[in-house]
C-alpha cells in the first residue's frame, strides 16, 4: 500500500510547495518534512534564546513532521504543543514545556513559508467559513465526484435524563439551535480536504474498476491493488489528480458559497501560483 502526501492537495499550484511535495519530476524525492527542520534551524541559529540553545542541538525532520502533516488541516499551536510536549527528546531538555511551546510557535511561521500557498489558502478558507458561520447558516458543496458534503456544527443542546439512580445530561444535535462559530472555523479546512481526498480516490477506483481492477485496499489517502495492477494505479491516480485540479478548485468552491448565501460578501481566493499541475504525470515519487 501506498500513498499520497497530505501535503499535495491544496489547489493553490504553488511551485516551491509543489516541489517539496514531490509534485515535479526530479531524479531523488524530496523531503518536506527536512525541509521546514531546516527553516527552523536557520530561524534558531540567528536566536539567542534558551530556548533556542536547548532545540537546536536535537531538531530534526521527525520534530517538525507532525506539525507539518497536520497543518493542511487546520492544526492549533497548542495542539503541536501538546505532541512536542510527547515527544522524548523534547522531554529530556532542561525546560520542556517552555521549549516545546517556543518550537510550536515557530513551526507555525516557518510551515507556510515553505508551503507558501496553502498558507494562504487556509487563512481565507477560515474567513469564509467565519463570516457564513456568525450569519447563522452552515456551509454546503459538492466534489468532483459529485459527493454532497454538510459542513454544520451547531451547538448541542442539554438534555436531562432521570435513570433509576440519579439525572444524567446527554447532549443531542437540533437543527434549531445557533452554528457554532469556532468550531465551523477549525473544521473547515480539514473538511475540504479530506472531501477532496475523497473525490480523488472515488474518481480513480472507478477509473480502475472501468479497467477491469476488482480487487482495492484503500484507506483515506492510502491506495493499494494487487502487484500486477501497480503500474495501472500509478498512472490513473496521476491522471485523476491532474484532472481534478486543472480546473480552478477554490473558484469553483466560492462559486458554491455564493450561490448558497446570496446575501453574504465572501472575498475572493487567493491568487494561485504558476506551477504547471502537467508535471504530476511524469513525477516519480509524487505516489510513493
Amino acid at each position: 500500500m501506498q500513498r499520497l502526501s497530505a501535503s499535495q492537495r491544496d489547489g493553490g499550484l504553488d511551485p516551491i510547495g509543489g516541489r517539496a511535495t514531490n509534485l515535479m519530476p526530479f531524479e531523488d524525492p524530496e523531503d518536506i518534512y527536512q525541509w521546514v527542520s531546516d527553516l527552523v534551524c536557520r530561524r534558531m541559529e540567528a536566536d539567542n534564546s534558551e530556548a533556542a540553545w536547548q532545540l537546536l542541538p536535537i531538531m530534526n525532520r521527525d520534530l517538525a513532521k507532525i506539525a507539518t502533516m497536520t497543518t493542511p488541516y487546520g492544526v492549533t499551536v497548542r495542539r503541536i504543543y501538546k505532541g512536542l510536549c510527547d515527544k522524548p527528546a523534547i522531554r529530556a531538555l532542561k525546560d520542556p514545556e517552555k521549549c516545546a511551546m517556543y518550537l510550536a510557535k515557530l513551526l507555525v511561521e516557518c510551515i507556510p513559508e515553505v508551503a507558501v500557498e496553502a498558507g494562504r489558502i487556509m487563512k481565507w478558507l477560515r474567513e469564509v467559513a467565519e463570516i457564513i458561520a456568525r450569519q447563522n447558516r452552515g456551509m454546503m458543496w459538492v466534489t468532483t465526484a459529485g459527493f454532497v458534503v454538510l459542513h454544520e456544527n451547531r451547538k448541542p443542546k442539554e438534555v436531562r435524563l432521570a435513570t433509576a439512580d440519579h439525572m444524567i445530561t446527554v447532549h443531542v444535535q437540533d437543527d434549531k439551535e445557533k452554528i457554532d462559530v469556532r468550531k465551523q472555523v477549525d473544521g473547515i479546512v480539514a473538511h475540504l480536504v479530506h472531501s477532496m481526498d475523497a473525490a480523488h480516490m472515488m474518481r480513480t477506483i472507478n477509473r480502475l474498476y472501468a479497467e477491469g481492477l476488482r480487487h482495492f485496499a484503500m484507506v483515506h489517502d492510502s491506495y493499494g491493488v494487487h502487484a500486477c495492477d501497480v503500474d495501472l494505479l500509478n498512472r490513473v491516480l496521476r491522471e485523476e489528480f491532474v484532472r481534478i485540479y486543472s480546473e480552478p478548485v477554490l473558484q469553483n468552491f466560492l462559486d458554491q458559497q455564493r450561490i448558497a448565501n446570496p446575501g453574504i460578501v465572501l472575498p475572493d481566493p487567493p491568487q494561485t501560483g504558476d506551477l504547471d499541475i502537467q508535471q504530476v504525470l511524469s513525477s516519480p515519487y509524487f505516489f510513493a
